[in-house]
């Protein structure tokens, strides 16, 4: 059976997500330097607030203020991006996130 639709309005939302098997993925200062630039591009790409964050080693938790129906692709691209970074710089292949991220 296929994942529901995630329903995306206008509003605040708390993201998390964390690594997958609970993995380091903020190894040093440059990759969480590297997160917080990327969530400051796609803020102004994708017309959305960021009012905190905590980025922890294994994980991380934002505070989002959307003015589009528009969170999905936020953290796709976010994600993705990151991801990217992290196999690239460390030798690594494949996924790096547990799953998709949560959102209330």
């Amino acid at each position: 059976m296929p994942r529901s639709k995630r329903v995306s309005i206008c509003g605040y939302y708390h993201v998390s997500n964390r690594g997958a098997g609970l993995c380091e993925v903020f190894l040093r200062d440059e990759d969480r330097l590297f997160f917080i630039m990327q969530m400051c591009g796609f803020s102004k790409q994708y017309q959305f607030t960021i009012h905190g964050y905590a980025l922890l080693s294994n994980g991380y938790n934002i505070l989002i203020e959307t003015t589009k129906e528009n969170l999905p692709h936020i953290m796709k691209s976010i994600n993705g991006q990151y991801t990217s970074y992290f196999n690239r710089k460390y030798g690594r292949r494949g996924y790096l996130w547990e799953g998709r991220y949560q959102s209330w």
